[in-house]
């Protein structure tokens, strides 16, 4: 690929004055453009570039917690986490490759270092974000279907949900087949107009995912809020249901999150040949709308902890931080009783240790009796006697007034 490196043109202002800019363009990317300022102020791309600075190794340490969470933890070693486990991948691959490619190719040409491959290391963090946005779309679109067949069809949902790992295979299957072949074709220097062609109806088809996701989600909503309790008999139903309706609502803030992150890359990417605005600042366009879709990526986890609090509990232990132990269900307190809960157990090993240290010689009920926090009252009361039968009570108790009466 050729470059043009701190190469100088002439724009106007708004005062109509000229000013020499440096442009910096690759001949196989000619739409997007570098244009920089000759004074250096270029503030606004040391500001994505430090902010993706400090995502990129967030976005890698909260993602894979979240991945070690799912996969080591039976609690959430389900079926409804195996596509959640899997766009975790896809989030872990935009922190550890996408995020530093990119931020590279920023660095270098910001700071307008002649490298003689940037073009192509540009073109590989082009490639290697749009293969694994679109993957994350698509995997965002597999689990607002599988949260769309638990509400609408919950007695069928265990016996679907089994396909959760056909759908995680066919997301990544599905990335390959539309996002990878633009990428060849550019580089078998097929006419750009029909690399553009299906970059275009890539875009539509990442579109067409998204609306989906919203209206699978509205669907969801509106089904649970026509659902009464009254119409619902059953008690473990109602359960059910309420426990879907809660993943639906977190999914649900992961596809809106995830639709108003991308839906402006997709935008500048369609109007960038047609509004003048766009053509003027087409590179920092789509290096911001590009950032804010690779942010996505620290979101999500973020969701999973603060919508699940068992998710954050089961994290928290992983990580090593003990929560408070809070009251212990076998110390009770009673109106006699009001010391706190370390003397309770200190009582109990001192009487625990009073006990060890009886003489064997003694019987039970002396033992029992020689205990100082015991009490008399505390003796259970039995009866000694079986029950004695009505005509045989009766006839004692003749007889015994027949022996007074002698």
């Amino acid at each position: 690929m050729d470059m043009c490196l701190n190469c100088t043109e002439t724009t106007k202002d708004s005062a109509s004055k000229a000013s020499p800019n440096s442009l910096f363009y690759c001949t196989e990317r000619e739409n997007f453009k570098w244009i920089f300022n000759e004074d250096g102020n270029d503030y606004s791309w040391n500001i994505l570039v430090i902010i993706r600075s400090v995502a990129s190794p967030c976005i890698v340490l909260l993602n894979t917690l979240a991945i070690i969470t799912m996969q080591n933890t039976n609690i959430f070693r389900k079926k409804w986490t195996i596509l959640l486990s899997s766009m975790a991948v896809t989030d872990l691959l935009i922190g550890v490759l996408d995020i530093p490619a990119t931020v590279t190719v920023d660095v270098l040409i910001v700071y307008r270092v002649s490298f003689p491959y940037i073009c192509r290391l540009d073109w590989a963090s082009f490639c290697l974000s749009n293969i694994l946005l679109a993957c994350s779309v698509y995997h965002l679109t597999a689990i607002a279907l599988e949260r769309y067949v638990a509400i609408r069809r919950w007695m069928d949902y265990q016996v679907i949900a089994r396909r959760s790992r056909l759908r995680k295979l066919a997301a990544w299957l599905w990335t390959i087949f539309t996002a990878c072949p633009a990428f060849i074709m550019q580089d078998l220097r097929v006419s750009r107009k029909a690399v553009k062609a299906w970059m275009l109806s890539e875009l539509v088809v990442i579109t067409g995912c998204l609306i989906l996701i919203l209206y699978f989600y509205l669907v969801v909503l509106l089904e649970v809020r026509k659902s009464k309790i009254a119409d619902i008999r059953r008690f473990n139903v109602l359960i059910t249901k309420k426990a879907e309706f809660k993943i639906a609502t977190t999914t649900a803030l992961l596809s809106f999150v995830a639709f108003f992150s991308f839906l402006p890359a997709g935008t500048a990417f369609i109007f960038v040949d047609i509004f003048p605005v766009i053509q003027t600042n087409q590179y920092f366009i789509f290096r911001s709308t590009q950032s804010l879709a690779q942010l996505n990526s620290l979101l999500n986890p973020i969701l999973y902890c603060f919508r699940n609090p068992q998710f954050w509990k089961v994290l928290k232990e992983m990580v090593g931080i003990k929560g408070n132990t809070g009251f212990q269900p076998w110390l009770k307190r009673t109106r006699h009783n009001q010391e706190k809960i370390t003397n309770y157990s200190l009582k109990d090993k001192r009487r625990v240790e009073k006990h060890k240290n009886l003489s064997k010689s003694k019987s039970f009920s002396e033992g029992f009796l020689s205990d100082p926090n015991r009490k008399m009252e505390m003796l259970p009361r039995r009866s000694l006697s079986c029950p004695i039968p009505r005509s045989e009570a009766r006839a004692t108790f003749i007889d015994g007034q027949k022996q007074q009466a002698h």
